[in-house]
């Protein structure tokens, strides 16, 4: 999934109540909820940085 497909699912959701399709726009707003989870991956730790010597950091 694509940042332009969480958006554009968010659109339609933003525009339903306006068309009084209120009862359309609660499972359009879940279903950008889910993309925008499943899309957006966890972030891993940072990783260490490296020393200046160019050798690995002692834990």
């Amino acid at each position: 999934m694509t940042t332009a497909a969480d958006a554009a699912v968010c659109a339609v959701a933003r525009v339903l109540p306006i068309e009084e399709r209120f009862a359309l726009s609660v499972p359009v707003w879940a279903a950008a909820v889910a993309l925008f989870l499943f899309s957006a991956p966890p972030v891993p730790a940072p990783a260490a940085a490296p020393s200046p010597t160019g050798r690995r950091a002692r834990r």
